[in-house]
């Protein structure tokens, strides 16, 4: 009878652990959690995504995700186009499969690398893949990297995912130390006026404060004419006459592409526009060419570079 009630009480025992999600060995009597499969995220459209609380097979389409995932020694199966990478980074992902360009990724080629979580940002065409995706029981995460802030959260974010949270932790100390360092330099230096241009002779386009860049601007103490335009709009075409009127002392021309020919362009329209020449920043020569590959979009862990061109051109 005691036999029996042992076996019994054992058998219930093990019950209600398997019920609770706990195992219990005879090496050690202690019940053990097993570790959530799963972990509900909440993405930039405001959709709620249930992805694995560490994936394995990752797809991201677009330069700063990838970035920022392989940083914290994430690994993915697919990528958007390398063309749109550059230097070391498209060196590093030149064997993973591409799933197509940024702005036209092909769900079919996505779907075939049979991935358990999709990143991308928020363009109307990583959007609308969550249907297709969706219906394949891939989870889509739309990424929000409008800001400096998003740089931190997102490293943040995929050191969990990768569980690798000890290296995220040294981007982000890393990220934010130099964040300090230039903060601590414009302390006491007068705020310029500044203009920050996007886009090509012809095609330009002013960044205002709802844009990455003019985000930035505003962060390192800047002036950002651009904020003074109103709407929601990242980026406004230019107006010479606007420009004239608020007279920047400063000029920050985003190079879209690696063509000397497109610099060479927009000095001889300074140069042969009378409207340029009235311009305080075009009257001292204050007008910096960047790469429109750390200011056009977030660029990820590579911000601390942006930073640095920011402050030259707005300090030096």
């Amino acid at each position: 009878m005691r036999l029996w009630n042992a076996v019994a009480c054992t058998s219930v025992l093990c019950g209600l652990m398997a019920l609770s999600g706990c195992s219990w060995t005879t090496d050690t009597p202690t019940a053990v959690t097993q570790e959530a499969a799963t972990r509900t995220e909440i993405d930039r459209t405001g959709t709620s995504v249930t992805m694995p609380s560490h994936p394995k097979r990752v797809v991201i389409l677009n330069t700063a995700n990838i970035d920022m995932y392989l940083a914290v020694e994430g690994t993915i199966v697919g990528r958007m186009d390398a063309a749109s990478l550059s230097g070391e980074l498209k060196d590093k992902v030149k064997d993973i499969p591409s799933v197509g360009n940024t702005y036209n990724p092909d769900v079919e080629k996505i779907i075939s690398l049979n991935p358990d979580l999709v990143i991308g940002m928020n363009i109307a065409n990583h959007i609308k893949l969550r249907e297709a995706l969706t219906s394949a029981n891939i989870p889509l995460y739309i990424n929000d990297l409008d800001s400096f802030e998003d740089v931190n959260r997102s490293l943040q974010l995929f050191g969990e995912l990768t569980n690798h949270e000890d290296i995220s932790k040294k981007e982000i100390e890393n990220i934010d130390q130099t964040f300090t360092m230039y903060k601590e330099k414009i302390k006491d230096k007068p705020h310029p006026k500044a203009l920050l241009l996007l886009g090509t002779p012809g095609n330009l386009n002013v960044s205002t404060d709802r844009s990455f860049s003019g985000k930035l601007l505003d962060s390192l103490g800047a002036n950002n004419i651009g904020k003074n335009i109103g709407g929601e709009a990242p980026y406004v075409p230019l107006s010479l006459e606007f420009v004239q009127e608020q007279n920047p002392e400063r000029i920050i021309f985003v190079v879209m592409y690696p063509d000397p020919s497109i610099k060479e362009s927009f000095v001889k329209e300074m140069q042969s526009n009378p409207a340029w020449q009235h311009v305080q920043a075009v009257k001292t020569d204050q007008i910096h060419y960047v790469p429109g590959g750390l200011f056009a979009l977030n660029p990820g862990t590579r911000i601390t570079q942006t930073l640095e061109l920011m402050y030259k051109a707005l300090y030096e």
